[in-house]
């Protein structure tokens, strides 16, 4: 089956249309690699790292961008409260024998909306070395939120960031290029020119407060191999100066269009439009997931052992839940423990304090 790339167009007529156009001698490598399914050459790997090497990343170092490898990331359906932070993360550290580096307090899909800073869950995290992941969204039309109508909740999450001091990953409305039936911003008013104007907006409260200090803003697109209604990313994309990461949803789920795919089939096209285009932002995945069922044991390891093929991928997070595919059981669970155990996958970047 033919697979759709990020503007509307196929894997192949990618590939021709780069090497028409005279596309870098790093990216056809990759891109015939992208229509075999198995991820890029040896030969752009290293190309890729030489890249990185000396490049200065442009995104706020309150979360600093490892020269080697990639942090860990753990999304569970949990409600905002301390105590069930505390008995994810060691419930966590049982099967993955580390700390995430960042992790996800809240509900199915948002951990915070509004004014309304998950304080408790954030502390609780903090003192156990893990960095708070926020996927925030506002209960408010995105024309209503750059038109300032809902300033005062902006204003009290960013102040109560600010209060916080210490960093935070903030990824406002997750995949934000696609309107669809579960995601609580499907309706009202939903354009390209209102959410831009609506994210800039946000952006410019916090730095006007001072929040941006600690706040690393990331992106969160879904790929159109994961769902035929996903927007091109250019047509959301706010500007370099409003965004620090850009990540993805990346799951062989049930339900997805991406549904039995591999990790390469998937993830490929995305990173190498994003390597070209946003040479300077770490690459996140916000999603990473696959089906519960006998399969998904080989998926993790085969998605793990990718994983180290793609150098500007900085961060994932896996998605533990029931509607994407959590953990299959012990064995599940066995795999990704037995994957991140390898050194290239960083867990906890901050001190821990000693528990009581």
């Amino acid at each position: 089956m033919t697979q759709k790339l990020t503007n509307r167009v196929t894997r192949r007529e990618f590939l021709n249309k780069s090497i028409r156009s005279g596309a870098t001698i790093a990216i056809p490598p990759l891109l015939i690699a992208m229509l075999n399914s198995c991820g890029p050459s040896d030969a752009f790997v290293k190309r890729e790292r030489n890249r990185l090497k000396n490049i200065k990343w442009h995104a706020n170092p309150a979360i600093p961008i490892p020269d080697y490898g990639c942090y860990t990331g753990f999304f569970d359906a949990m409600p905002d409260n301390s105590r069930v932070v505390n008995w994810t993360i060691d419930d966590y550290v049982a099967y993955a024998k580390k700390l995430p580096t960042i992790m996800s307090p809240g509900t199915l899909y948002i951990s915070c909306s509004d004014g309304n800073f998950p304080r408790e869950s954030c502390d609780t995290m903090a003192k156990r070395g893990v960095i708070p992941y926020l996927r925030y969204m506002i209960s408010a039309d995105f024309k209503d939120i750059h038109n300032g109508k809902a300033d005062k909740d902006i204003v009290s999450f960013a102040q109560q960031i600010k209060g916080f001091k210490k960093p935070v990953l903030l990824v406002p409305y997750p995949e934000i290029n696609v309107r669809s039936g579960h995601l609580v911003w499907s309706w009202g008013n939903y354009n390209s020119k209102d959410i831009v104007k609506a994210w800039r907006h946000m952006h410019d409260i916090f730095k006007d407060i001072g929040a941006n200090k600690n706040t690393v803003w990331g992106i969160h697109f879904v790929d159109p191999d994961f769902s035929h209604d996903a927007k091109p990313y250019s047509w959301l994309y706010p500007g370099d100066e409003y965004v620090d990461w850009i990540g993805f949803t990346v799951q062989s789920a049930g339900f997805a269009r991406s549904s039995g795919q591999s990790f390469n089939s998937i993830f490929s096209g995305t990173y190498g439009y994003i390597a070209r285009n946003y040479d300077k932002k770490p690459i996140a995945i916000f999603e990473l997931a696959a089906q519960s069922n006998d399969y998904q044991p080989k998926w993790i390891k085969n998605t793990f052992n990718s994983i180290k093929k793609y150098p500007a991928l900085k961060l994932f997070v896996w998605y533990n839940s029931g509607l994407a595919g959590g953990f299959y059981g012990q064995k599940g669970q066995n795999a990704y423990g037995n994957a991140i155990s390898d050194k290239y996958f960083i867990g906890s970047i901050l001190p821990q304090k000693k528990q009581k």
